[in-house]
């Protein structure tokens, strides 16, 4: 028995949406949650310049790795601390991976892979003096500490709850993917307040699922668990989000309006994946 065209349309739906989820895999479905690293310093010098970085305890990790040399880039204190970080020759075998700071605000966020386990490494530009801190574990997807001079050019480093913060990170991210996809959806004709109801719960639902599959699996099975599972969770937010639409937002039962239906949600989801990558650089600081 021949099927119906419209009964091939879900399957056409899966195939393309995993086809551009590995084309795009480096992004989110959604304006979605990523793991970071943030310090507050207290008890600096406001007179004096600062640079920061995280030492590693592998020769690399992600993106990041070992510099052959000591010569950096940027100003000359940045340039300084560069090669105070890679002269360092610590105890316990971590290591510089490049990737510094110059601290404005007394604050250093590390928002790209950050390290499983690391140390907190600050140098004083003006007093040429460098400053480390003991082995610090991170303790869920999004990690606050606090860092402050010690004695002996050692940092002590405390994590702090940020249980408001992470909240508001995901209000933020909510409400951020929810204007995106509204803002494609009058672009693709979809206004009535029925079909923009449908669009808001539906990333509620997502958002929801996204952060707290990334919660439980970053706290059971460690930092590098958001590069491993993101692509399966894309995935599953896209084939969800677009069989609701698929059923939702094609009421007429045409195969115009079907497919119209699935091209948003890919298309919807594909923006604000890009939008992403520029607002999560910023949701930690507020």
């Amino acid at each position: 028995m021949r099927r119906h065209p419209l009964a091939r349309i879900p399957f056409i739906f899966l195939c393309t949406a995993a086809m551009l989820l590995s084309m795009v895999s480096f992004v989110f479905a959604d304006v979605g949650p990523k793991p970071f690293v943030d310090i507050t310093f207290e008890g600096l010098a406001p007179d004096h310049v600062y640079v920061a970085t995280l030492l590693g305890d592998t020769e690399a990790y992600g993106p990041y790795s070992v510099p052959e040399t000591g010569e950096g880039t940027g100003t000359a204190e940045e340039k300084a601390a560069f090669k105070a970080f890679f002269e360092y020759q610590d105890p316990d075998g971590y290591l510089f991976w490049g990737n510094l700071d110059k601290i404005y605000d007394n604050t250093f966020k590390w928002g790209y892979y950050p390290p499983n386990h690391f140390k907190v490494a600050l140098y004083d530009a003006t007093a040429k003096q460098l400053l480390i801190s003991t082995a610090v574990p991170r303790y869920a997807f999004e990690c606050y500490y606090t860092a402050k001079p010690g004695a002996d050019g050692v940092l002590l480093v405390t994590s702090v709850p940020a249980y408001e913060k992470n909240i508001n990170s995901f209000f933020i991210r909510l409400a951020a993917t929810i204007l995106i996809e509204l803002l494609i959806a009058l672009i693709f004709g979809y206004y009535r307040a029925r079909e923009m109801k449908v669009i808001v719960a539906v990333n509620i639902v997502t958002q929801a699922l996204l952060n707290l599959a990334m919660t439980v699996l970053d706290y059971n099975l460690g930092g590098v668990v958001w590069i491993t599972y993101m692509p399966a969770l894309e995935l599953g937010v896209i084939v969800f989000e677009g069989l609701i639409y698929y059923d939702k937002l094609a009421v007429s039962g045409k195969t115009r309006a079907k497919v119209k239906a699935i091209l948003y949600a890919v298309i919807a989801n594909l923006a604000s994946a890009i939008a992403g990558l520029y607002i999560g650089l910023f949701i930690s600081i507020l």
